[in-house]
């Protein structure tokens, strides 16, 4: 009896091991399953995009080392006005200016309203689209070729349809510069022409450039647009505005905007 006594004392220590090797077993690998890629979340590194105000962030992800800004960080922008001038019976353009104070603040997309109306307050044309907004500096936003029909539009109201997402950015438009202005042929068929010319260290793309004329009120009377797709450095290129028939009144003077988008 004391011999399978034994035997069996042997067998259920036997068991007991085992049993006991099987769950270490098993909580070591929930650890290495589990306990590892945890550790890695857990202690991952903050970033800007983590959801999370840290590392010195103004707000949640915004701030401290985050290209995009706070509101808090920004002065607001001002729409200063809007001005809608016919082209030819039945078509219209309009420009309006955006003033941007912030020294290294800027906005890639932007959506807009633009409205006409005419004397009676009645909506005539609507046009919808999306712009960027450079830093420190006036930009003027155009929209051309808009059709009124029969109706002439005495009021032009522009408004921007979301906060801009403000981010840090350089002023491109340091590196422009605008040559050789003249204004010609402003009784029959008026034509503005200039030199764009790349003062910078880098090339440049979707160089905008507006024309804005203005009368000896100070108002404006009429403007256009055109856009250089290639300005490499050290290069120039011609800018050309033409008009289809005289102004109203006489042009007091002009001014050449350019804008460049974030490259």
């Amino acid at each position: 009896m004391a011999a399978i006594f034994c035997y069996n004392g042997f067998n259920m220590s036997w068991a007991t091991r085992r049993k006991s090797l099987f769950t270490l077993g098993t909580i070591v690998f929930i650890l290495l399953i589990v306990g590892i890629p945890g550790y890695f979340i857990l202690n991952e590194p903050p970033t800007c995009s983590d959801g999370k105000k840290n590392q010195d962030e103004v707000g949640i992800d915004r701030g401290g080392p985050c290209s995009i800004l706070d509101i808090t960080q920004v002065t607001p922008h001002t729409v200063l006005w809007a001005r809608s001038f016919e082209v030819i019976p039945g078509v219209y353009s309009a420009v309006s200016y955006i003033d941007n104070p912030n020294i290294n603040a800027g906005s890639d997309a932007v959506p807009y309203t633009l409205k006409l109306f005419d004397d009676a307050g009645i909506l005539i044309a609507e046009r919808k689209n999306i712009t960027f907004i450079t830093p420190n500096s006036i930009n003027p936003i155009f929209e051309g070729g808009i059709a009124t029909g029969e109706r002439k539009p005495t009021k032009a109201f522009l408004a921007f349809d979301e906060t801009p997402a403000w981010e840090i950015r350089d002023s491109l438009a340091q590196n422009i510069s605008v040559r050789n202005q003249l204004l010609q042929n402003e009784e029959s068929a008026p034509k503005v022409t200039a030199e764009v010319v790349n003062t910078g260290v880098d090339s440049l793309g979707d160089v905008e450039v507006v024309v804005v004329l203005f009368n000896r009120k100070d108002n404006a009377i009429a403007a256009s647009k055109t856009i250089i797709g290639h300005l490499g450095v050290g290069a120039s290129e011609p800018v050309v505005f033409t008009w289809p028939k005289s102004f109203d009144v006489p042009v007091s003077r002009f001014e050449i905007l350019p804008r460049i988008p974030h490259q």
